[in-house]
């Protein structure tokens, strides 16, 4: 079966171990094959999906149902996800694992930026979804709790990633990972797509010396080009997790990671067949997505509005009266890396300059595009800061400045003198971790 991937192996070259007994193999390939074939018909003579889909894109959780939760049968299960995460065909994955008898689901753990029915977070912890308690991991409890998975034979994380940084659910894998590792609870993690696809990294590593944030917590490039699986992979093996109180090593859980069929590195969101589900309000569309990995640093000085509270959140960049200059400046940045932009007037309704009228440009990101986007984040943010008093104001300030270093890791922020010059650190070290990524690699 060559989407599960097993513990126990060393992934680097993902040689193939035998995992479990030829019978055991038989037993879930047949479950496979016997779900495929009789799911198939029902969907195309349904006429609610074009059958061309069936071809494409399975996530990790759609494979765990064609194996009809073999894998997990029997097994009491603290589910890790959000209203994000659904089958390809767009079911919940609490709703189906909840409708099975073959695993008993005792809690579902919601993380930080999660809506569920469209409620925030906070409104729905220590309530219950269909008589499972629900418990948020937020802010300084991001890490579950012994309670929160006490009776759970195996915990299971459903949780889609938009491939940067600066959302926080890298965070929350790394300290399910860590918690499970130290309470010896497995961790199934259902495999998703990067939606800023898996060819392109960019962008700072976290310096050592940075404050430990949702942010910076896994040493990774802040645009790291991989899937969850694959990071789950690099943080359980690379010996990123808290050391034991015995040993004094880093822990490592039992991972298993249920792979994606047919997805490649090459693939936009567009590709796969499925639409996107909004992983949180200001990212409802794949543009969006694209957008926020190239204006949501310039969106922390608080001087330019990025499309926050319009239709085309993080694919805007403006202000009241912005410069006729610097608008010029910032469609040249734009024409060097080839995306399409032109000058724009917008009115955000909430965030920054709420109702006011901003003048500045809009850009549109064309699939297929294999963008260097913190590159381009730090020209746009030269180019702001250069030009634009108001910008240069606010990165003068210690506050900001550390903010940003929070949230990226990039000293450059801390070391600024007038000048935001490429990191020379992240060229230097860009090799090394392109060799440390191979290894955990799960597509072509």
């Amino acid at each position: 079966m060559e989407w599960l991937v097993p513990p126990g192996e060393e992934y680097r070259g993902l040689s193939r171990q035998k995992w479990c007994s030829v019978a055991m193999a038989a037993v879930l390939l047949v479950a496979a094959l016997d779900v495929a074939t009789a799911s198939a018909p029902s969907i195309e003579q349904s006429g609610s999906r074009d059958t061309r889909q069936l071809r494409l894109v399975k996530f990790g959780v759609d494979n765990i149902l064609d194996l009809r939760f073999e894998p997990l049968r029997g097994k009491r299960i603290a589910l890790v996800c959000n209203s994000a995460s659904r089958t390809r065909l767009l079911h919940e994955t609490a709703e189906v694992f909840g409708n099975t008898t073959t695993i008993i689901v005792r809690t579902i753990l919601v993380p930080e930026y999660s809506y569920w029915c469209n409620r925030p977070v906070s409104t729905i912890q220590q309530e219950s979804i269909a008589g499972v308690r629900v418990q948020a991991l937020i802010g300084v409890q991001r890490r579950p709790t012994k309670a929160m998975l006490e009776g759970c034979d195996a915990t299971v994380v459903d949780l889609q990633d938009v491939g940067l940084r600066s959302q926080t659910t890298l965070a929350t894998l790394y300290w399910v990972l860590d918690a499970c590792a130290e309470y010896g609870i497995p961790v199934y993690v259902l495999d998703r797509p990067n939606p800023l696809g898996g060819e392109v990294f960019d962008g700072a590593i976290p310096d050592p010396t940075a404050p430990r944030t949702a942010f910076t917590v896994v040493p990774v490039p802040y645009i790291h080009g991989m899937t969850i699986g694959e990071l789950a992979l690099m943080i359980n093996n690379e010996g990123w997790l808290s050391n034991d109180s015995t040993t004094n090593t880093p822990r490592r859980c039992e991972l298993h990671i249920i792979k994606m069929r047919r997805w490649r590195r090459h693939l936009d969101w567009e590709n796969i067949g499925t639409e996107w589900l909004p992983t949180s309000p200001n990212v409802p569309t794949i543009a969006a997505i694209r957008g926020m990995a190239i204006t949501g640093l310039l969106g922390e000085l608080g001087t330019v509005s990025v499309g926050i509270g319009t239709d085309s959140p993080f694919e805007c960049i403006g202000a009241p009266e912005l410069p006729d200059s610097l608008i010029a400046a910032l469609l040249d940045v734009f024409r060097r890396y080839r995306i399409s932009a032109y000058r724009y007037t917008f009115t955000p309704n909430k965030g920054v300059f709420q109702n006011a009228v901003c003048q500045g440009v809009r850009f549109t990101t064309t699939p297929g595009q294999a963008l260097s986007y913190y590159s381009i984040a730090m020209a746009l943010l030269e180019t702001l800061v250069g030009k634009y008093p108001p910008a240069r104001e606010s990165l003068a300030r210690d506050e900001v400045r550390s903010r940003l270093f929070r949230i990226t890791g990039d000293r450059v922020f801390l070391a600024w003198n007038g000048s935001l010059s490429s990191n020379t650190d992240f060229r230097s070290t860009a090799q090394h971790f392109a060799e440390l990524r191979s290894r955990y690699l799960l597509y072509p």
